[in-house]
């Protein structure tokens, strides 16, 4: 019985382009004026992940509140036609959007059609063409504020090529009230992301980036209680500056832990 649905599905999907709950898919492939991004990867790597790195971000017109129809490349026989076909393999959303790469939420994945041409890897996975959809506003989506702290604030030795990563003890107070700050989002998602100025290389500012991220957040789940799987550390190193290298006091407010939720509600 799912050999035959699977045949039936392989005929509706070479015979109308409605198989693929997108009427312009059949054209994708050849399509010049659609630009065409990749999901990069999975940003933890088990099974109950929802998130991924898109390699599309501010550059490429990404914006706040953008969604993404992913799809995977396949081939469709009918009779004695072959036709190459994109097949819609799910739904993203963006949540955090960067100079040229998006961390997205899989809001919709494995689709019957998607089971029946990839019954092994019928979720979206890496490697698989996403597709910015036409921006739409998001009447119910609240945004909730983040809370920037500057290593000078939470580390006992703030500066580039640090000592230790170990927190002071007005960095762990400050955190405190941070943890009863983000007390009602404890059932969501926490970005802990990690950012330096452009002192030093660029990828020894992101392991320095990653490494404070984490231990702001394994102070917040063995201090505050907060649930491991919901704090992500994200390193940014240099990406993302909010403020002009070389401006005096740029430096240190580069050099930050920012404290952002998920927002609930995709």
């Amino acid at each position: 019985m799912r050999q035959l649905f699977k045949v039936m599905l392989l005929v509706i999907a070479t015979s109308t382009p409605a198989a693929f709950a997108d009427p312009g898919a059949r054209d994708l492939l050849d399509d010049a004026t659609v630009q065409q991004h990749k999901v990069m990867s999975y940003l933890m790597l088990h099974e109950d992940s929802n998130l991924v790195v898109v390699n599309a971000g501010k550059r490429q017109g990404v914006a706040s509140g953008a969604t993404f129809k992913a799809y995977r490349r396949a081939l469709a026989a009918s009779g004695e036609v072959t036709e190459k076909i994109m097949v819609e393999m799910g739904t993203l959303k963006a949540l955090e959007i960067q100079e040229n790469r998006t961390i997205a939420a899989i809001v919709a994945s494995g689709s019957e059609l998607a089971q029946a041409f990839f019954p092994k890897f019928p979720r979206i996975m890496a490697g698989d063409t996403v597709i910015m959809q036409r921006l739409t506003l998001d009447r119910n989506l609240v945004l909730t504020p983040a809370l920037s702290l500057s290593y000078s604030e939470l580390f006992e030795d703030p500066g580039a090529n640090p000592h230790n990563f170990e927190l002071s003890e007005g960095g762990k107070e400050k955190l405190r009230l941070a943890g009863e700050q983000f007390g009602s989002a404890r059932m969501m998602q926490l970005f802990v992301e990690g950012h330096t100025d452009t002192d030093g290389p660029a990828d020894v500012n992101q392991v320095e980036s990653l490494q404070r991220a984490k231990t702001v957040r394994q102070f917040l789940v063995d201090e505050q209680k907060f649930e491991g799987d919901r704090l992500i550390a994200l390193g940014f190193g240099e990406s993302e500056p909010v403020e002009l290298s070389g401006v005096p006091g740029s430096a240190a407010s580069n050099r930050r832990i920012v404290l952002k939720v998920v927002p609930q509600q995709l």
